[in-house]
């Protein structure tokens, strides 16, 4: 009688046990889906540049080197004995005038034995000539067989090749024998002397550097983003550091296709005139910054952008991922792709002022959060010294 209430009151401790252990496992998996479910969406860093807008250029400088607009290293193209080096470092020569001569004794003696050569040849082909006319008439008559005929008649075409070959060398004999003086292929002033008088030269060894720094020749580096700016630039100064506060103006000669892997920079060669009152060496260096920017009133509504920042469809369509700068949220769209300028790919179907993806845009998807990196990510790695060295009075228009 008292073993029966003590069994009654076990199983309902036990089903209570039970239903708290289930309900521990239940919230722990619970829990642990909604962590999975609950993973942070993967942030793509990106770079991007700014269509159409051309405030980046605004105080902005560009250190660079000068270097003569045309120099060279010149040398005989034929071996022999320097006799003559009249030029001396730091002379000026004209074009066309004798700057260093080898003794031309055995090229002289070569031209005359070609010439001997070719006169005994012709008169060869002359006299197998006669041979010809006069076998070609004994045959007509009967008197000859015709293989005597087809014999005279390769006769003469053998000594008229050996003519060819041999006015040939002769030629070449002559064309060594002017080699043996050599002359300045544009005007200007002689920087190194590499050998000196009476010492022997082999071909192609150099012998004078010369230059001519009439202009000059002073390359920056422009960061990708920038590129596409270049053709509101208007006009380009420069200064250098031995001459401070002095404005030169600098036009752009060539423009680099192809960027540093590293620093992803493009090559931008100026050329500026020397100023009067001054000379600007080879080797100094400088900065150069944009003076006036200008944007045509009638601009159309297209822009330039980096070959990087264009994909493609499954079906060809091309595209560019336009950044929504308030939600950081890449957005895809669709362009009309024209042809290749100086500064990159032209397209339309973008606003002025959109920000558009250019390094790491392949790997973006529709709706995905984006980090936009800071211009001056690259543009400090390339020229950090820039942002604390003031321009001597720089105005921009």
């Amino acid at each position: 009688m008292h073993q029966t209430p003590s069994r009654n009151r076990t199983r309902p401790q036990a089903g209570h046990a039970l239903f708290a252990c289930c309900a521990v496992l239940l919230t722990i998996f619970c829990t642990g889906c909604r962590e999975r479910t609950e993973a942070p969406e993967q942030i793509r860093p990106v770079r991007s540049v700014r269509v159409g807008d051309i405030s980046p250029f605004r105080g902005r400088q560009f250190p660079g080197r000068a270097e003569a607009l045309q120099f060279a290293d010149l040398s005989f193209r034929v071996s022999g004995t320097l006799q003559s080096l009249p030029v001396r470092v730091g002379g000026t020569v004209e074009k066309g005038e004798v700057i260093a001569q080898l003794d031309p004794r055995d090229f002289r003696v070569r031209v005359r034995g070609a010439e001997a050569s070719l006169a005994r040849a012709r008169a060869e082909l002359a006299r197998t000539a006669n041979e010809f006319e006069r076998v070609n008439e004994a045959f007509r008559s009967g008197a000859v067989s015709e293989i005597e005929l087809v014999r005279a008649r390769e006769a003469v075409n053998i000594a008229s090749a050996t003519v060819d070959a041999i006015g040939a060398e002769l030629e070449a004999a002559q064309d060594n024998l002017t080699d043996t003086t050599l002359r300045a292929p544009f005007s200007g002033e002689i920087a190194v002397r590499y050998i000196e008088n009476f010492q022997d030269v082999q071909p192609r060894q150099p012998v004078l550097r010369m230059f001519d720094d009439s202009r000059i020749r002073f390359t920056v580096f422009v960061p990708e983003q920038l590129m596409i700016l270049l053709a509101a630039v208007e006009e380009i100064r420069c200064e250098f550091d031995s001459f401070p506060g002095i404005e030169i103006p600098a036009t752009v000669d060539e423009i680099g296709r192809e960027a540093d892997d590293i620093t992803r920079t493009f090559p931008i060669t100026l050329v500026l005139e020397q100023p009067e009152g001054i000379r600007i060496l080879a080797g100094m260096t400088g900065r150069a910054w944009v003076h006036s920017i200008r944007l045509p009133d009638d601009l159309p509504d297209e822009f330039d952008v980096t070959p990087s920042a264009i994909g493609a469809d499954a079906d060809g369509a091309r595209f560019v991922w336009v950044i929504d700068e308030q939600r950081s949220i890449a957005t895809k769209r669709p362009v009309e792709v024209g042809a290749m300028s100086p500064y990159g790919m032209r397209i339309r179907g973008v606003e002025r002022g959109e920000l558009v993806a250019t390094a790491g845009a392949a790997f973006l998807r529709e709706g995905q959060r984006v980090r936009i990196m800071e211009t001056a990510t690259i543009e400090d790695a390339v020229i950090p010294v820039l942002q604390s060295t003031p321009v001597r009075g720089r105005r921009s228009e």
